[in-house]
């Protein structure tokens, strides 16, 4: 489950302080600075061991147009007669992120178009958006609270590296737990709470979709020292969450659901009408 920067958890604010977007109008290309670009980058590929060997950090960039301008095709990084193009995929997801790590913080990064810089423009032509995950790396089907406490601490201090120097308190920490299929249409994994060998009664869970949710100080309030999972399952250090918000994004998942069976039903109906 990742969460992207133009999500409530982060906001505009942070997205255009890290990145520096959109892509606004500047002189000539349709460029940007990068240190913003491989600060982010180095904070996940290059975060210290002894914050990864619970969990692995995983970063997403994704650049998509705005209104009617042409998709982008990729990012140049320019620095003097350095350069180094990274292809975007059929969704706009920036590809080998991970070889911008020793690139010179004094480059520049330019929106491509069909494989060529383009000129600036006056207005937005597109925007990046980032998303986080942190999954953990076990995946045996039995989880100490401990490891998840400290799995969730460790990604928090990767996430406060993004921050500017004293601004780390800004940025949101892992503060909950989502366990999902591995497999976007895989089944739903099962889980139980346990403590000192015996099941007990654990922290509420809240459903979106195939997704668990619960928070890291019900788990602790609920003395539970080991979590069982079973089926083929993605466990993820999360951030803090309202039930409430979750809650509504279920209802209008399922209310959207039940408005494309009812249009398909019609659909079907009516063709039904006009062959008879």
């Amino acid at each position: 489950m990742r969460k992207t920067l133009f999500a409530p958890v982060f906001g505009f604010g942070i997205a255009a302080s890290l990145l520096a977007v959109p892509m606004t109008a500047m002189a000539k290309p349709d460029c940007t600075e990068a240190k913003g670009f491989l600060n982010v980058i180095k904070a996940f590929h290059q975060a210290d061991a002894d914050l990864t060997n619970i969990i692995q950090p995983e970063l997403s960039i994704k650049l998509t147009a705005v209104g009617d301008n042409p998709q982008p095709s990729g990012i140049r990084y320019i620095y003097e007669a350095e350069t180094h193009d990274f292809p975007l995929d059929e969704t706009g997801k920036v590809l080998n992120l991970e070889n911008a790590v020793n690139f010179n913080k004094e480059g520049k990064l330019c929106k491509l178009i069909d494989g060529h810089l383009v000129e600036e423009t006056d207005a937005p032509t597109g925007q990046a958006d980032l998303s986080f995950s942190f999954p953990f790396k076990q995946s045996s089907g039995e989880h100490s609270a401990e490891a998840l406490y400290e799995g969730a601490k460790d990604g928090s201090k990767v996430m406060k590296a993004l921050a500017p120097g004293g601004l780390g308190f800004v940025v949101p920490g892992l503060k909950s737990i989502v366990l999902k299929p591995r497999q976007d249409d895989g089944e739903t994994p099962q889980i139980s709470f346990w403590k000192e060998g015996a099941p007990i009664e654990g922290p509420k869970i809240t459903k979106v979709g195939q997704a668990q949710f619960f928070k890291l100080k019900a788990l602790k309030q609920s003395k539970a020292d080991t979590i069982k999972l079973s089926g083929d399952y993605q466990l993820e250090a999360f951030f803090k969450y309202d039930e409430a918000d979750l809650e509504d994004a279920e209802a209008k998942r399922l209310a959207d659901l039940a408005a494309k069976a009812e249009s398909a039903d019609a659909a079907t109906q009516n063709n039904q009408a006009i062959g008879e």
